[in-house]
């Protein structure tokens, strides 16, 4: 899902290391998920 998010944002933007950057700051600021939790939705 985060990988298809990307490349949808990336295609409207004009700055593609920006938003680079904010997919590394959102997988560093965030708790993991468990596995259990994602099964479950």
């Amino acid at each position: 899902l985060d990988e298809y998010t990307f490349r949808y944002n990336r295609r409207k933007s004009n700055s593609r290391g920006l938003l680079f950057q904010r997919l590394v700051e959102q997988a560093v600021t965030h708790e993991p998920v468990e596995y259990k939790l994602i099964k479950r939705m």
